[in-house]
């Protein structure tokens, strides 16, 4: 990752430092902790990003001679001694503990907890803010679009399951492509979504540039305008292309390979009684499509023809520019059938507009019809030749049905519900943009300060915070379901498993519940410890070089947990708040912290 700079941050947090410095306290040892207030896009929990770029922003934070001079232009009155204190700060001053990057976590409950001399935990608020707060919306976005596209997320779980096996198989089953790139506010914002996205549950990006970053493939299909750009009929292109060679496809010309093209259109949907044309009207279910004879457009069957030459393995058919189901799909078909002479297997199509639940149900079927001509009549359709391939296997019930269309986790639902026949979904504006909440609301607050717990009282409750260093421990049950997350007081108390807890509801201490859990995980890693590097790293040459978990093992990290979750917890509409509580010490705490700050007015 590149620097960020420690001017990435907003001037207030300068101004304080400096006033911070001037009066001493600078290096009193404070604990400030990172919380979100409320469950993004009104569900119940979220997962969260951001740890990976925090880490590098604090092992490279450093002002440069020029970020310097630059603050000493906006401060000229500042004494030549407070730059040398900002030059002299570095992780080393810190104690900094998180989740692991992909945890699941819950509103009101630290989630980053920064400990240390006052200034710099104060100088650090904003730039650890922004890398965390669209980090942990993005992921969040992402997994939900994952639980949407599959019900094994939402519905009762069964017993004896390998979670591990279970989790590989969805991710197998239901392809999520990230195509958000030219939606994303700004390069950077594009490149985060990317890796965020492939962290919260989806397979890939079309972001070549975020692939490359993150060691993985990019992936996509073809535009509009490229199947715009051909203008003339396969039989007119020949003569201009004939000369092409593609070694994947024993070296024959583009010629050889359009004539092939043009000999399945005329074997499938030429003479009195196609092959093709019987099986499929013979479905009633297939109303639109007339395949008595070939209807589709000769300048997309050119399109793909060459598409599918240059590129015989990465062949997916965009097949809505003209008429998805008499045209494209068709045209599509045809040159599938080419391609399977040389056992080349066809990827399959993209549906860009329309009905995708109806759309893809009628591709489904056209496939289903295409398998069963080709089951019962490939050896007569396709000569016999000692250098072609001449065996069917199944290759069009492989194909997958690719849908795109301003698709949001609403349509995802709605689609599962519909029973759409959907392999792959390629999802852009409303990913990345985080439409349905355009942001996190995370916040950054002192809790205490030289071991004095601080608290904010205001008019409204919720937004009171939680005083004093805290650790925070997931209680779960013997079916394995996380119960609760329990708040306590700092190494006070600590639940342990078999023994009876008091959870305690913040905001309403008459909200309790008694767990007895069967295993207890403290929620927080300590990453760096009094200035010890706890996160996984090597040396280079004197400088750190932090070693991230790759996004394959986080990934299935994130849906492991959000699987283990309880179904009514995961509904897309109204689901059941998960329990985030206190223990009994920490209740008292806040209790007498709040009457202690709260002003009580005199009436006369």
């Amino acid at each position: 990752m590149d620097r960020i700079s420690p001017l990435l941050t907003d001037q207030y947090q300068l101004s304080m430092v400096y006033s911070y410095f001037m009066a001493g306290s600078h290096m009193k040892q404070s604990t400030f902790e990172m919380f979100f207030r409320t469950n993004p896009f009104k569900g119940s929990y979220a997962i969260f990003g951001g740890l990976d770029a925090f880490m590098e922003y604090l092992v490279n934070f450093t002002f440069t001679e020029e970020e310097l001079a630059y603050v000493k232009e906006t401060m000229p009155h500042a004494p030549p001694a407070f730059f040398e204190y900002l030059k002299s700060l570095h992780y080393s001053q810190l104690t900094i503990s998180a989740p692991s990057q992909g945890t699941v976590v819950f509103a009101n409950e630290p989630l980053v907890i920064v400990q240390g001399p006052l200034g710099f935990c104060q100088l650090v608020e904003t730039t650890l803010l922004v890398l965390c707060n669209y980090a942990t919306l993005m992921c969040t976005n992402a997994c939900r679009m994952r639980v949407a596209t599959d019900s094994v997320f939402t519905n009762a779980k069964k017993p004896n399951v390998d979670v591990k096996d279970a989790i590989k198989k969805v991710l197998a089953d239901k392809v999520l492509l990230e195509f958000g790139l030219r939606r994303a506010q700004g390069p950077n914002g594009g490149l985060s979504a990317s890796r965020y996205a492939l962290i919260g549950g989806f397979n890939s990006t079309s972001n070549v540039l975020a692939a490359m970053q993150m060691g993985t493939i990019a992936s996509g299909t073809m535009a509009h305008a490229y199947i715009l750009s051909f203008t003339t009929g396969l039989e007119e292109l020949i003569p201009e292309q004939h000369a092409m060679v593609q070694p994947l496809l024993g070296g024959k010309n583009f010629e050889w390979f359009a004539k092939r093209v043009l000999a399945w259109k005329s074997r499938l949907f030429g003479g009195e009684k196609p092959p093709l044309m019987l099986q499929l009207n013979t479905q009633q279910d297939i109303a639109k499509v007339s395949f008595s004879s070939y209807s589709g457009n000769e300048q997309e069957l050119s399109a793909f023809t060459t598409f599918a030459f240059t590129q015989p393995k990465n062949f997916t058919a965009l097949v809505d520019t003209y008429d998805t189901l008499n045209s494209g799909v068709p045209n599509f078909v045809i040159v599938a059938c080419a391609l399977l002479e040389f056992g080349i297997q066809a990827n399959g199509i993209r549906l860009d507009s329309g009905d995708l639940a109806y759309l893809s149900k009628q591709v489904r079927l056209i496939f289903n019809k295409v398998h069963q001509v080709m089951t019962e009549q490939y050896d007569n359709l396709t000569p016999c030749s000692p250098d072609m391939h001449n065996k069917y296997d199944g290759q069009f019930l492989k194909c997958k049905v690719v849908a795109s269309n301003d698709i949001t986790e609403e349509v995802l639902v709605q689609l599962q519900k519909e029973g759409a026949q959907v392999d792959v979904f390629g999802i852009g504006t409303h990913l990345v943009t985080c439409k349905a909440q355009p942001a996190l609301g995370g916040v950054y607050k002192i809790v205490e300060i030289d071991g004095q717990a601080r608290m904010k009282m205001t008019e409204d409750i919720s937004k009171a915070t939680l005083p004093g260093s805290k650790d925070v421990y997931r209680l779960f049950l013997s079916s394995g379901e996380p119960y609760a997350d329990i708040i306590c007081k700092k190494g006070v108390n600590v639940p342990v498993a078999g023994q009876i807890v008091t959870c305690i509801h913040p905001h309403d201490e008459l909200k309790r519940v008694m767990v007895k859990p069967a295993k207890v995980v403290k929620l927080h890693n300590v990453w760096i410890d009094h200035g010890e590097l706890k996160y996984p790293h090597k040396i280079e040459n004197g400088k750190v070089i932090l070693q991230h978990p790759d996004l394959a093992s986080t990934r299935e990290y994130v849906l492991e947990q959000v699987y283990a979750l309880r179904e009514d917890q995961k509904r897309y509409l109204n689901p059941t708040p998960y329990k985030v509580s206190l223990n009994q010490d920490m209740n008292q705490m806040l209790r007498e912290m709040a009457l202690g700050v709260k002003t009580v007015p005199l009436i006369e």
